[in-house]
């Protein structure tokens, strides 16, 4: 027995077709009356329902299923719960580079390093041309550059080529600086010219009244041309008497120098500096082949001659007299000079030392001299002025015609030799010709056979 409501698919539609018949009777029992609804006519079915149900049947074997019915609405999501972290994974491959970043802001300077050694000095090169800079290449030209300079000086550059001069080249300018080409370009004083090739300095009056400074001669070969003017010394130009055919006089010059430069076969000497020179530079400086000395220095002071040459001149190769003093000599070489030797008994020394205090000579090597190797004496009177306080260190005097070292001045003192090499001179390595007086103090001289 099965309990109320409880339906079958088959009570249903027998159900269905019992609530149309019933309909049907109703219609016709009420007349047709059209007054009931819907709804009414459904209740009165639920109400009436228990009349049209008669025992269940026997159940029928289960039928296909229908289709499925439309999906209901989805339900609240439930409350997740985080799994266990998986095991990591491979890297993956480089990505391509990013652009590049700006550049930081750059750091502290760091310590400066030790200073390495200095590179080989390159050739030099071609000299340029300014507004204080003039390039020659006549006689004509430099005179007129010579004149064009600014009162505050210039650089002239004398091109390679020869240069017969017909008068001296007069630097009467301070700040200048004459500079050759090296032996290339080449000085000669005409024939007939008495001359200096170059006075640097005012070539008049007489006695100079004017200083000059910061002149600079180099780089060239100057030729005083002793072959062509046999006659005399001295100029033969007008009011110029006093100047003598030197390859180059100094004359009342200050901070001057005269660098890289040959003088050769002048009539009178090579290079002379007079009448006050102080603070004059002679270097690299080659003298030969002059009638009277190499290298002369008259009342000059504070002045450096180095790593200088003269030899096979007729007199001295170096003449320092009138005044010399506190200068330095050093380097040089002095050999093969006094070739003159027409006067009997006059030998001309590598080195005449006169009047001349203070001074050092140094390094140097004179040799083969017809004379001494240096002749150390006082002034001439009336002056009669001593030779003093010299020192004379590290020097050969070797294969001179007479002594390595005389040293003749009565009232010379304080004379120091110390070091030095004799060897082969003719007749003493040291003469003193006043021991007793004017000793000559000696330290570690080295006499060999």
């Amino acid at each position: 027995m099965r309990s109320k409501g409880a339906y079958s698919i088959f009570d249903s539609a027998r159900l269905i077709i019992v609530m149309v018949a019933l309909a049907v009777s109703t219609t016709v029992l009420l007349g047709g009356c059209a007054g009931l609804t819907e709804a009414d006519v459904l209740a009165l079915f639920e109400e009436k329902a228990d009349l049209f149900v008669g025992p269940a049947g026997e159940q029928g074997e289960q039928g296909d299923q229908g289709p499925a019915g439309l999906q209901g609405p989805q339900g609240s999501p439930g409350e997740a719960e985080l799994g266990a972290p998986g095991a990591p994974g491979q890297n993956g491959v480089d990505g391509d580079r990013g652009d590049d970043g700006e550049p930081g802001e750059q750091g502290e300077q760091g310590l400066q390093g030790e200073q390495g050694q200095q590179g080989p000095q390159g050739d030099q090169g071609e000299p340029g041309q300014d507004a204080a800079t003039f390039i020659v290449a006549s006689e004509a030209e430099l005179r007129t550059a010579i004149d064009s300079l600014a009162p505050e000086g210039g650089r002239i550059v004398v091109r390679a080529g020869t240069y017969t001069l017909t008068r001296s080249i007069d630097i009467a300018r301070d700040n200048v600086i004459i500079e050759g080409e090296g032996s290339g370009t080449y000085f000669r004083m005409g024939d007939g010219q008495y001359d200096p090739c170059f006075v640097l300095g005012e070539p008049t009056p007489a006695e100079p009244t004017i200083t000059h400074r910061n002149i600079t001669l180099r780089r060239m070969r100057i030729d005083g041309n002793r072959l062509g003017n046999p006659d005399s010394e001295l100029s033969n130009e007008p009011g110029r008497g006093h100047l003598r055919n030197n390859c180059v006089t100094i004359r009342r010059c200050v901070d001057t120098s005269l660098e890289d430069v040959i003088l050769e076969s002048a009539r009178s000497g090579g290079v002379v500096t007079e009448k006050g020179c102080e603070n004059i530079l002679i270097s690299r400086v080659t003298a030969f082949d002059h009638h009277f000395d190499g290298i002369a220095c008259y009342v000059t002071t504070r002045s450096f001659i180095v790593d200088c040459t003269a030899r096979d001149n007729q007199y001295s190769g170096l003449s320092c007299d009138l005044g010399f003093r506190d200068n330095i000599v050093a380097d040089c070489f002095f050999i093969n000079n006094g070739l003159n030797v027409s006067v009997p008994g006059v030998l001309h020394p590598g080195v005449f030392w006169r009047d001349a205090t203070g001074n050092l000579l140094a390094n140097s090597r004179l040799s083969g001299n017809m004379g001494d190797g240096i002749f150390v004496a006082d002034g001439d009177p009336p002056g009669n002025l001593p030779t003093s306080e010299n020192q004379f260190v590290d020097n050969f005097y070797t294969d001179n015609g007479r002594d390595g070292f005389w040293q003749a001045g009565r009232n010379s003192e304080n004379n120091v030799l110390h070091g030095g090499i004799f060897k082969g001179n003719a007749r003493n390595a040291i003469n003193e010709e006043f021991p007793g007086t004017a000793p000559l103090i000696k330290y570690d001289v080295t006499m060999l056979p």
